[in-house]
């Protein structure tokens, strides 16, 4: 019974934590009409800021 709260805690902290490795595109987003340099330092300042949140 001791373990319950901290198995809340982690289980909360671990499902919000941020995606580093993707970072999706908005539904409809243009890629082949986008210039890729653009795409390029959106996708670094993404992961410079930790990522997309998942919740």
């Amino acid at each position: 019974m001791k373990n319950i709260p901290a198995a809340i805690f982690l289980s909360l902290f671990y499902s919000c934590t941020p995606q580093k490795e993707i970072n999706p595109a908005a539904l409809g987003f243009n890629m082949e009409g986008s210039d890729p340099k653009a795409i390029e330092i959106a996708d670094s300042v993404m992961a410079a800021s930790g990522g997309r949140a998942t919740c």
